[in-house]
This record gives structure tokens, sequence and C-alpha cells, in this order.
């Protein structure tokens, strides 16, 4: 009990078994892009890891957000494994990502000349 009397319960973080949402696209080359299909996001999910392959370089990707599962911004405001960025690489893993909005989708850059293929999947938090 709390110094009021009430109860206090604490919860431990749950993971979610690993969810492929994409694998094997085939992103044409030059600035091409795919995006995804939208997810719908569960309100109790506090984060979210994604790891990504790339057959290669250059593939940058942003998480898109709706409220209404028809509009869709990058509200994060981040594109993630940009060319410029330290961490990019061909597989890499994206901590920490909080997704707020009820329904999200990820739209892939390849800024290679040859086209590359995208497996991305995450494992969702809840506590």
């Amino acid at each position: 009990c709390n110094s009021l009397g009430h109860l206090s319960v604490s919860q431990k973080k749950t993971y979610t078994s690993e969810t492929t949402y994409i694998s094997g696209q085939s992103v044409s080359g030059s600035g091409g892009t795919h995006t995804g299909s939208t997810v719908n996001n569960d309100a109790s999910i506090t984060e979210y890891l994604f790891e990504h392959n790339f057959s290669g370089s250059d593939v940058s990707y942003e998480i898109e957000e709706s409220i209404d599962n028809g509009t869709f911004f990058n509200a994060l405001g981040v594109s993630f494994n940009d060319a410029g960025s330290p961490t990019a690489g061909n597989t890499g893993l994206t901590v920490g990502v909080v997704i707020k909005s009820p329904f999200f989708r990820v739209k892939f850059t390849n800024a290679n000349a040859s086209s590359r293929d995208v497996v991305l999947s995450f494992v969702s938090i809840t506590k």
C-alpha cells in the first residue's frame, strides 16, 4: 500500500513475439519508395523495437502515423538508417520507438542506383 493506504501495483514489461512486417520486398533504385501495409496500434504498447535487414546500402525508412487510417504523416519527424547516420547499416536495430497514433505504416526509400530488397520486423513492449 502507498502512503494513502491505496494498493500500489507494479506491472512488469512484456515483449510480444517478433512480427514480420515486410519480407523480401524489392524497392527500386534512385529514390524509389515502397510503403508497407497499415498496422493497427494497440494503446497498451509503450514502445517498439524495429529490426531491419536490407540487401545493400542506402535504404532508409520512416514510420508514418495516422489517426483515421487515411491520412498519414511522419509524426516522429525522423528517418531511420539515413546514409549520413553513423549507425546506418544493411542490418540494424532501432529501439525505443514510441508510436502514439492508432495506426502506423513504414515507408522505405532507396537512395542507391540499384534496387534493394527490404526485410523489417518488430517487437512491441507493453507495461
